[in-house]
């Protein structure tokens, strides 16, 4: 911005009037409640988004486990692979890490490979 329009705008009421519309946010509020309104929002949407995510990955879980009740019989060698596949995996289910949810879905997606076939 150049000094002449610095100058014009800081002589007329203007930039005043715009630091009150900017102070009190979108729609006249208070930004400070409005940051409260989006943070509760974001964390609505969070906690959908993860119920979710657990439904679809515990779905998945219990395909595998009806995949085993009806064919895992024949499938010793199989089913031993996926048994040293799951004991091995290493999470630490108390620090609420989004790696060690995604071991645990790339491990079922694996063993879902495996079982395709099946």
């Amino acid at each position: 911005m150049n000094s002449s329009v610095r100058r014009a705008s800081a002589a007329s009421s203007g930039p005043a009037l715009r630091v009150r519309r900017v102070a009190a946010g979108r729609n006249g509020r208070d930004p400070r409640k409005s940051m409260g309104i989006e943070l509760n929002r974001l964390r609505s949407l969070f906690r959908e988004i993860v119920e979710n995510y657990a439904t679809k990955v515990e779905g998945e879980i219990a395909q595998l486990q009806e995949v085993m009740q009806e064919n895992g019989g024949d499938r010793e060698e199989g089913i031993q692979a996926m048994l040293t596949s799951i004991r091995q995996l290493k999470v630490k289910p108390e620090k609420g890490r989004r790696r060690d949810l995604k071991r645990i879905h790339d491990l079922v997606q694996e063993m879902r490979r495996l079982t395709e076939a099946w």
